[in-house]
């Protein structure tokens, strides 16, 4: 894997995997044409919500060209996290932070998405909740 990640995704969607097992599924019809969408290399988050631990690493996501993505539509990402925390599993959650100079406004995925692939854990974002920072903290 190289980072940054970067994909073109059109109207039909697609699956962006940069290989390290952070994944971003892009439903069908979220974008009207072509976007182009960069990942970055995961760092650390630099904050955590209230009350809860860093479980891994946060991944940038930035559309640099294309159609604003639609919030009619949800997203799924799939975030890596430590292994240590696989015992925690039903305690743990996907986050979004849209704030890329200081990330401190986390909020929880609405859905959480957990298919028991260990060392990922998953959740549904709306459309326009696509740039940011994703990261899975415990609670």
């Amino acid at each position: 894997m190289s980072y940054p990640y970067v994909q073109i995704v059109g109207s039909s969607g697609g699956t962006i995997s940069p290989g390290d097992g952070f994944q971003l599924v892009i439903p069908a019809g979220m974008f009207s044409s072509n976007a182009r969408i960069v990942i970055e290399a995961p760092s650390a988050p630099g904050s955590s919500p209230p009350n809860r631990e860093t479980a891994g690493n946060a991944y940038h996501v930035t559309q640099t060209s294309g159609p604003a993505p639609s919030s009619s539509y949800r997203f799924t990402v799939k975030v890596p996290f430590f292994s240590r925390f696989e015992q925690y599993r039903n305690q743990l959650n996907v986050h979004h932070n849209v704030d890329s100079e200081d990330p401190n406004g986390w909020m929880p995925a609405p859905n959480r998405v957990d298919d028991g692939t260990p060392g990922i854990m998953g959740g549904r974002f709306a459309g326009n909740k696509l740039l940011g920072y994703h990261c899975v903290f415990k609670g």
